[in-house]
């Protein structure tokens, strides 16, 4: 990743340590929650998927679940099919494409699980997951620590509940972040 990261930039941090803990084991934080969650063979989405933080690392750590990396850049989608490719992972794909065009890009498609992680202000982040997800499926979103969650009309329009909110740490590095965790009720009216 980061000898392809100085061709294409797919993240700031050039430090393999700085990498290994901010990207890596952030991405990693909704494992437990996930398995507890989701049965084998779970489907995720990760939209927005950048340099495939989330969820290359989520298909890492639980081969048995099924991964789609949706990624606007062409750039960094070729990354992410490369990476599926040198990587096995037979049922992890790449999909080039904006969020906001789900009706186009991928209809009928629905997953138990989408997330994102730092893909715009969680209200805009809220509308363009909601198609993707399944009913009774998650949305898993990245906060920061002093977010808060959101209320009213966003979350009302998205199709989604409040669940629950995860705070973790990254020890090492002197991080914690939040995982804001929503179920969607039925089908969106987005």
């Amino acid at each position: 990743m980061l000898s392809y990261n100085r061709r294409v930039r797919l993240t700031s941090a050039t430090d393999p340590r700085s990498v290994a803990l901010r990207h890596f084991a952030d991405s990693l934080s909704p494992l437990p929650w996930l398995k507890k969650h989701f049965p084998a063979g779970a489907s995720l989405v990760d939209v927005g998927a950048g340099a495939g933080f989330v969820g290359l690392c989520l298909k890492m750590a639980w081969p048995e679940c099924r991964v789609t990396l949706l990624e606007s850049s062409r750039r960094k989608h070729a990354f992410l099919d490369w990476m599926v490719s040198l990587l096995g992972l037979g049922d992890a794909r790449a999909l080039w494409g904006r969020a906001e065009e789900k009706k186009t890009l991928s209809p009928g498609a629905e997953y138990d699980v989408a997330v994102e992680r730092a893909l715009a202000p969680l209200s805009v982040a809220l509308e363009w997951c909601s198609p993707w997800v399944k009913p009774e499926g998650c949305f898993l979103a990245f906060q920061g620590r002093r977010a808060s969650a959101p209320v009213g009309p966003d979350l009302a329009r998205s199709g989604f509940e409040w669940m629950e909110e995860t705070v973790y740490q990254i020890p090492p590095i002197q991080f914690a972040g939040q995982l804001f965790i929503f179920r969607k009720r039925g089908r969106t009216c987005i």
